[in-house]
């Protein structure tokens, strides 16, 4: 439970505007939502807007947390969920980019156009390109203070 904990922690103060648990059966789902929950009682299951089937913590700081299995995740499509995981892995720069609040659109959207040439790179050539000059660092640099 300290892992999750330690995950929504760095989640707040990452600012992020909604925060997920995912568990791996509907049991696991419930405990950790009354876990989360100051007074050990969940609402739901519901469904809202894109969110999956998913329970939230009854009372407390916890409350907005959605806690859902894997497979509702799973179910849910290619929305959020699918989709983010997918633009984290092939557009890595680009998000970076665009959550640092000093980047300009020419610096997102060159950005961009790398992470674009990189997936449809079939030899390779924007890894040499990256392994010599540095030029594909920008997704692994700390954040700025903000």
């Amino acid at each position: 439970m300290s892992r999750i904990e330690q995950g929504i922690k760095v989640a707040r103060e990452e600012k992020a505007t909604s925060v997920a648990v995912v568990t791996e059966s509907k049991g696991a789902r419930n405990a950790v939502g009354k876990q989360l929950s100051e007074n050990a009682k969940i609402r739901g299951p519901e469904r809202s807007g894109t969110w999956p089937e998913h329970v939230n913590p009854d009372k407390g700081p916890n409350s907005d947390i959605h806690v859902q299995t894997v497979e509702d995740t799973k179910s849910a499509g290619l929305g959020q969920s699918l989709g983010a995981g997918i633009l984290a892995i092939i557009g890595a720069n680009t998000m970076a980019a665009d959550a640092n609040n000093y980047a300009t659109p020419a610096e997102i959207g060159s950005a961009f156009v790398w992470d674009v040439a990189k997936a449809i790179d079939p030899i390779f050539l924007t890894d040499a390109i990256e392994h010599f000059t540095g030029a594909g660092d920008y997704a692994t640099q700390p954040k700025p203070p903000q």
